[in-house]
C-alpha cells in the first residue's frame, strides 16, 4: 500500500501541508507497521490473562505430500487458495493456547485418500481433537486410491433378454 501512496505524498504535501515531510510520513508508516506486528503478541497475551491460560504453543502441520491432501486446524484449511497462506504451506506453524482444544481435520485431494496420522498423533480418523500442552507437531498422511482396472466400473446390458420392468439387482 505505501508503495501505491509514495508517488503522490510529495504533491499531497505540498498542497495540504500535513504531514509536514516526507520524512515524517515515513515515521508514521513505521508507527503503523511496527503496531501491526507487535499487535498480535498482544492481543494473546491479553486473552492469556483474561482467562488464566499460562502460555502460547507452537502447533505444526505437516502432509506426507502436498499434492496429495491438506490439514484443517479448528476452522482454517492450510491450503493455498485460503487468504494468508502461502503457495507452499507446509510445514506450516501456528501459534496456540495451552491447554486449550484443538480439532484437526485431513482433507485428501482427489484421487487420494487419507491413511494414518503421525509424529504427535496416531490413528486412522481423518477428524481428531486434542488438547495440548507442549509444542506439537501432527502430520496427515495420504495414499493414492487403488485403482483395480480388471473389473469394470459399470455394466449394461443392452439386449432385449430382460425385460424393461426388471429391478436391477447388484
Amino acid at each position: 500500500m505505501k508503495a501505491g501512496i509514495e508517488p503522490e505524498m510529495a504533491k499531497h504535501i505540498q498542497r495540504w501541508e500535513s504531514p509536514a515531510s516526507l520524512s515524517q510520513w515515513e515515521s508514521e508508516i513505521n508507527l503503523m507497521r511496527n503496531f501491526a506486528n507487535e499487535r498480535p503478541e498482544v492481543q494473546r497475551t491479553h486473552i492469556r490473562n483474561k482467562f488464566n491460560i499460562s502460555n502460547n504453543l507452537n502447533i505444526t502441520l505437516k502432509v506426507s505430500d502436498a499434492a496429495h491432501g491438506i490439514v484443517k486446524i479448528n476452522t482454517i484449511e492450510i491450503d493455498p487458495g485460503t487468504v494468508g497462506v502461502p503457495d507452499n504451506p507446509y510445514p506450516w506453524t501456528g501459534v496456540y493456547f495451552h491447554n486449550i482444544p484443538i480439532t484437526l481435520q485431513a482433507i485428501p485431494k482427489d484421487g487420494y485418500y487419507f491413511s494414518h496420522w503421525s509424529d504427535d498423533a496416531t490413528g486412522t480418523n481423518a477428524k481428531i481433537s486434542d488438547t495440548p500442552t507442549t509444542n506439537k507437531t501432527y502430520t496427515a498422511n495420504f495414499l493414492p486410491i487403488p485403482i483395480n482396472l480388471t473389473t469394470p466400473m459399470y455394466f449394461w446390458a443392452l439386449d432385449t433378454l430382460i425385460a424393461n420392468n426388471t429391478p436391477f439387482v447388484t
